[in-house]
């Protein structure tokens, strides 16, 4: 369970979070200990949450707009409908998350594990994808226009309606992705990518 000291600080406003976490810049990898907290709607832009265990947390609804959550642990985490824009993921923990819906316009998950996460319906619009691990993931109907994945990792995700324009996928790996369902790259323009028919592995 979280500790009701990390997320009463959390919740009593940024201020006083960032004043906390300036104050304990040594807070060992476990911590701040947010493991299975209720943050559903809350308000959390702009917040230090850098390696912070949020492993199984209902952040469903939350603004998360430009928070810092580098090496955060979210794993099993529900983020439905949160809005993570502008965030920074960078090597996030976010394997079989729920981020179903969520919007993740500019994040930078550069490196990011979402391995065997729900990604359905979410707007990833921007973001940077460089080398982050989606294997496994479900990516059916996300709008990954303008993303940077290059060298990414996409084995055996589950790419079904998924829009790539102007994506740029160099190098990136899609053996063994799910092709059975046909992939789509909306409204392109000059420069944009479709993703090629990868030969079954």
């Amino acid at each position: 369970m979280a500790s009701q000291k990390h997320l009463d600080l959390l919740l009593s406003g940024k201020t006083l979070w960032d004043n906390w976490r300036r104050a304990n810049p040594d807070v060992q990898a476990v911590e701040p200990d947010l493991h299975v907290a209720d943050l559903h709607g809350a308000d959390l832009r702009d917040a230090d949450l850098h390696g912070a265990d949020l492993t199984e947390a209902n952040l469903q609804g939350a603004d998360l707009r430009g928070a810092d959550l580098q090496e955060a642990d979210l794993r099993n985490a529900d983020l439905r409908s949160a809005n993570l824009s502008d965030a920074n993921l960078l090597q996030a923990h976010l394997r079989w998350a729920d981020i179903r819906g969520a919007i993740l316009c500019r994040t930078n998950l550069k490196g990011a594990d979402l391995s065997k996460a729900d990604l359905r319906g979410a707007e990833l619009d921007g973001a940077i994808l460089c080398k982050a691990i989606f294997a496994g993931a479900n990516v059916s109907m996300v709008n990954l226009s303008g993303t940077d994945h290059s060298k990414a990792d996409l084995r055996g995700a589950i790419l079904d309606k998924a829009i790539f324009v102007e994506a740029n996928v160099s190098r990136g790996d899609l053996s063994r992705a799910d092709r059975s369902k046909h992939l789509e790259a909306k409204e392109r323009r000059p420069g944009s990518v479709a993703v090629p028919d990868v030969p079954a592995a």
